[in-house]
């Protein structure tokens, strides 16, 4: 036999024209070829089975992963799906079993044991209150282990029956050495984490995760003694590569388009508002990529080309004069890529300043009780309008500020837009605020910004007087009035006044008196404010005019002095 076998790698050797279809037999793998770790697949799930027949399921892939299984005839379609239900639309296949160490090439711990029999796929972000069982039609999103599976025999044999065989390949002498398709799979995949694509919104990011490996190879001689002819030529459970290598794939590309969310209607995309980030997981020499912005999003290109490894076979080999390519690079981590992408946009709002210059923070200084007048002037970058419909300031120290207007529409024109504002201090000191300003930016809604204003100096004085003049038994009515000429200053709150001289209290004259109408119940009253003095107080009978009276706004004013009472 081993006669034969020598007599016959000499002559496909030297072999004429009319037999170079032969092609060259490569090394024979165990059934698993390594590819690669944690890949990413969304799709549509074809079909799954869940129970004592089996834990697998079928699913298409979306375009930007269309390249895992688009070298391989085995997966377009797969063998066990007739044609009429299955036309060649690309599979991916996934099982849940992990592998054992005489399977693969190389055996990457897993994470997950075997699923139970009867246990059924469910997705693990199923939103509440619905039912988060799997099914056909879904779109869902997997990771697993990105391995080749080679067992031509199963898939010539269903192949046959459901009208997608290998093919065969006439040797003289020989008879027919039978071919079968090899096929992609993720085995095993992470099936407590099958996550169903939900579309992120606009102020969101678009993930996605790109993976390339090669070489790849997609046909296998027929092995196990399910064609004697193959066994005889000793091609049994062989990689076959065509002498034009279309079987043999030593340069791989991906191409991703990976957009960035769906705009709502109305709004334009425009490629100076893309953000994208780039988080490298594997990369290996030989890869070549190009990441490029398009208007709605990023295109990823990736070509993966290791140098084409061969080997000659061994003593005992009688191919060993023939090429065998060497098919471990994925396994020892050379030929290979992966990147995951997060692609979203930009706010169309800027804060610039008066340079243009986008900033993230207003600062503004002035002196207590002095009004500084102020604009806020922002930019639309995108090619469409964008409607303001509210603005307002939030924090503790937001009284002091004020924006004038309240709707507006900013054109798409790249030139600053302003707002109105206006910082009143009452008290010195630093007011931090932020700026709340609501639009239909699709990217940021709610835009907040920081801003600081700082009050120095203390209030002036300001000009107060109380009416009456005269305060009986009981409940009392007492009109604070207060007048300055810069600014108008509110009173808002408990107001304290106390009145001294020498009254009569409570029978006594000629003693010093000095009383503080507190609490009070004070409401706003033309220039002033009413004040319900409780009938506690006690006040009788005060002489005109006092020797001195004043109005304290100290609780209100907390850097506030007294204020003297003007010339009446």
């Amino acid at each position: 036999m081993m006669i034969l076998l020598a007599a016959f790698a000499a002559y496909v050797e030297n072999a004429p024209p009319a037999f170079a279809q032969l092609g060259y037999v490569g090394q024979k793998p165990l059934k698993f070829t390594y590819l690669m770790s944690d890949v990413e697949v969304e799709g549509t799930v074809f079909a799954f089975k869940d129970g004592p027949g089996g834990d697998s399921i079928e699913i298409e892939p979306d375009v930007n992963y269309k390249h895992l299984v688009a070298l391989m005839p085995g997966n377009n379609p797969l063998a066990w799906f007739p044609k009429a239900k299955n036309p060649s639309r690309g599979m991916i296949h996934l099982e849940t079993y992990p592998l054992k160490p005489h399977e693969s090439n190389r055996l990457q711990p897993w994470r997950l044991a075997q699923k139970s029999d009867g246990l059924e796929f469910t997705v693990s972000n199923a939103a509440p209150g619905s039912d988060p069982r799997l099914n056909v039609g879904d779109r869902v999103r997997v990771v697993g282990q990105w391995v080749i599976d080679h067992h031509p025999e199963v898939n010539w044999k269903e192949g046959l029956a459901n009208g997608n065989p290998g093919r065969a390949i006439r040797l003289l002498g020989i008879g027919a050495l039978r071919i079968g398709n090899a096929h992609m799979e993720l085995h095993p995949f992470d099936w407590q984490n099958i996550q169903r694509v939900i579309e992120p919104q606009p102020s969101q990011k678009r993930e996605q995760t790109v993976s390339v490996a090669a070489p790849i190879h997609d046909e296998v001689f027929l092995g196990n003694g399910k064609w004697l002819a193959n066994d005889a030529a000793g091609v049994a459970g062989r990689v076959y590569i065509t002498r034009n290598g279309a079987t043999y794939h030593n340069s791989v590309t991906a191409d991703a388009h990976v957009r960035a969310p769906d705009l709502p209607r109305g709004f334009t995309a425009s490629a100076p508002l893309i953000i994208f980030e780039e988080s490298i997981l594997q990369n290996s020499p030989e890869a070549q990529k190009n990441v490029s912005i398009v208007p709605d999003g990023i295109r990823v290109k990736v070509t993966v080309a290791p140098p084409l490894s061969v080997k000659a076979g061994g003593l005992g080999d009688p191919f060993r004069k023939l090429t065998i390519a060497d098919l471990n690079a994925p396994a020892n981590k050379s030929g290979i890529f992966q990147a995951r992408y997060k692609v979203g946009w930009l706010p169309r709002l800027d804060l610039v300043n008066e340079a243009g210059t986008p900033v993230t923070r207003i600062d503004i200084s002035t002196q207590a009780f002095a009004p500084k007048y102020f604009t806020m002037s922002f930019i639309n970058r995108g090619p469409d309008p964008l409607q303001i419909g509210h603005l307002e300031f939030e924090g503790s120290g937001r009284s002091a500020f004020q924006v004038a207007s309240q709707h507006s529409t900013i054109p798409p024109t790249g030139v600053p837009y302003g707002f109105e504002a206006t910082f009143a201090p009452e008290v010195q000191g630093t007011f931090d605020v932020k700026f709340v300003m609501r639009s239909n930016d699709p990217a940021m809604p709610e835009k907040r910004i920081e801003v600081r204003g700082v009050a120095q100096g203390s209030a002036p004085a300001l000009a107060a007087w109380v009416e009456p003049q005269r305060l009986d038994w009981g409940a009392q009515q007492i009109t604070v009035h207060a007048e300055d000429k810069h600014t108008h200053v509110p009173l808002d709150g408990k107001v304290r006044i106390v009145i001294s001289g020498q009254p009569e209290v409570e029978g006594r004259t000629n003693t010093p008196f000095s009383v503080t109408l507190h609490p009070a119940t004070a409401v706003r009253h033309r220039s002033g404010f009413l004040v319900v003095v409780p009938p506690q107080a006690h006040i009788v009978n005060l002489p005109a005019p006092y020797p001195e009276t004043r109005v304290d706004l100290t609780p209100l004013l907390p850097t506030a002095s007294p204020f003297p009472v003007p010339p009446r």
